[in-house]
């Protein structure tokens, strides 16, 4: 995805829809969390909450025509919060069973 202004501008009112709810509920902590993932994805160009994304590699996947996203497993330290803790083994054990797939191809 090529960034530009129009895109920044998009991107920022859908954050802006997604937080509205957290915003509402004035609870702080969550609102931070939201925001920071929020923020991830788009510094880090994370593609789609793990939520979202298909158990079976789609077959853009197998020929690697698309990246996959993949942040280490973290042995030191505490993970930032629940979602980033499942979110990054979600991907690690996907691409762990799709790597042989991905080989036979």
């Amino acid at each position: 995805m090529k960034v530009n202004y129009l895109n920044l501008l998009k991107i920022s009112s859908e954050i802006d829809e997604q937080i509205k709810p957290f915003l509402e509920s004035n609870n702080k902590k969550e609102v931070e969390k939201q925001i920071i993932f929020q923020e991830q994805q788009i510094l880090y160009n994370i593609p789609n909450d793990f939520r979202k994304l298909t158990i079976n590699p789609s077959i853009d996947e197998l020929n690697e025509k698309e990246m996959t996203f993949l942040q280490p497993n973290k042995i030191i330290g505490p993970y930032d919060d629940l979602n980033q803790y499942l979110d990054t083994h979600f991907r690690l054990l996907k691409e762990d069973f799709s790597s042989d797939l991905k080989e036979g191809f």
